[in-house]
């Protein structure tokens, strides 16, 4: 029964990929009413891959990644038009890093490679969305579709469905498979979190804030620490990238009731803190370290993998994909009842063990790089108000992300998370193209 119901999902999605590269499509305008628009296939494509992008199919994962990689690469050699930037050639930098690392130095082949595709594919979602956003009618397209099927997804497998329609849940992710479980669907939510946001802003509806909400108290339901510190930075640096120093009374009211959320639901203290009494009047941020804050021992792996993968050889490190493989064969190894996690939860520690210093560090210049250009066209002081929202989103999910990476492996388990920064830099820089060129009309702004 399983195998039959994501086999079915699989057809599905892939009739729809056909269908959306097809030909244009005719729809309601969403943003003036009566209108209709034609939406073009790379713009229905990017939509239709976002919307579908929590559907895991379980034992057929691979597949669907198989075919969205040949989907893109036929792109990529067909309909694509590219641009460089300083953002593009630093993480082009990063992925020639990990290239070499797969070539000449990773002892395992075949997860190597799968780590040089995780890693060059996000580029691939950049370009798509570079392509696919011609006007305003695009952008408000795309960002209403993705979060009303995001919306969706919350009353499949969000943290409210978990807790109180647990058969529900439990077909749709644990039995079936058929879509990402509440952790990986919580960094989800992070990186998406900036298009109700964004919503509100452009139709100053309670609509979209209101389904923002909702998708903040499912993680919040569901206890995802690193969900919850990527919904704080995605919202605390939308504001920021938007309204600049006019945002700063929203973002203190963000913290605000950040901090008594934290100190005040007993499920999120407990699992945060060490001494699970804690109260916010006690506790002293300085103090703020592992001996205080529970970490679910991922210190302790994380030295571990250090010693074994990044001590012996720290500069190019122990060759790409090695850390998490060596886990999962030492588990491998072990009885069923002894064995241990296969995630670094860290993205950054495995840069560390795979490719050692140089490439934590071709990582870190590529973030700062990416931090700086969206700021310096966000903040322009002539640009219109559609590039400092597109660079708030932007800026937003970025953040949010690269928090993530701090806890969990966003890029080899949470793949559909990690392009997120990458789809609006693409906006970004598409948005900006437009309005130099003097195309995106200021009625749509």
């Amino acid at each position: 029964m399983v195998e039959i119901i994501n086999i079915i999902a699989l057809v599905a999605l892939v009739l729809g990929t056909l269908i959306t590269l097809s030909g244009y499509k005719v729809v309601n305008s969403p943003i003036v009413e009566g209108e209709k628009i034609k939406v073009f296939p790379l713009t229905r494509f990017l939509t239709f891959s976002v919307m579908t992008s929590v559907i895991f199919l379980g034992p057929f994962s691979m597949l669907k990644y198989l075919w969205w990689i040949l989907v893109l690469a036929f792109l990529c050699l067909t309909r694509f038009r590219f641009k460089v930037n300083g953002i593009i050639i630093t993480y082009c930098a990063f992925i020639l890093w990990a290239v070499i690392s797969a070539i000449f130095v990773a002892p395992y082949k075949g997860p190597a490679i799968n780590m040089v595709i995780k890693y060059t594919l996000p580029l691939a979602y950049l370009y798509l969305a570079y392509n696919a956003i011609n006007d305003s009618e695009d952008l408000v397209f795309f960002l209403k579709r993705s979060t009303l099927a995001t919306f969706v997804y919350l009353f499949l497998v969000g943290g409210a469905t978990e807790k109180l329609a647990r058969p529900v849940y439990d077909f749709f992710s644990l039995d079936t498979g058929l879509i990402l479980n509440y952790g990986p669907f919580a960094d989800f939510i992070s990186s998406i979190f900036v298009m109700p946001l964004a919503l509100y802003v452009i139709t100053g509806k309670w609509r979209w804030l209101i389904i923002a909400g909702l998708c903040a108290l499912s993680t919040l339901l569901a206890n995802v620490r690193t969900g919850l510190g990527g919904i704080f930075l995605s919202t605390v640096f939308i504001l920021l990238g938007t309204f600049k120093h006019k945002s700063m009374p929203w973002i203190a009211g963000v913290v605000v009731t950040s901090v008594m959320i934290l100190f005040s639901v007993p499920e999120l203290r407990q699992k945060m803190f060490v001494d699970q009494d804690l109260t916010i009047s006690e506790y002293e941020i300085e103090n703020t370290n592992f001996t205080t804050i529970n970490s679910n021992n991922r210190e302790y792996m994380w030295n571990r993998n250090l010693q074994k993968f990044y001590v012996p050889s720290p500069v190019i490190g122990s060759g790409l994909g090695i850390a998490v493989e060596s886990m999962k064969r030492d588990n491998a190894q072990k009885p069923i009842e002894e064995r241990g996690l296969e995630l670094l939860h860290s993205d950054y520690v495995q840069f560390l063990c795979d490719l050692g210093i140089i490439g934590l560090a071709l990582f870190i210049i590529f973030g700062v790089t990416t931090i700086i250009q969206i700021i310096r066209i966000s903040w322009h002081r002539n640009n219109p108000f559609v590039l400092r929202l597109c660079g708030g989103m932007a800026l937003g999910c970025t953040a949010a992300i690269f928090f993530s990476m701090s806890f969990d492996n966003i890029i080899t388990y949470c793949q559909q998370s990690y392009v997120f920064p990458f789809i609006f830099i693409g906006i970004l820089m598409r948005v900006k193209e437009l309005v130099v060129a003097g195309k995106w009309d200021s009625e749509d702004e």
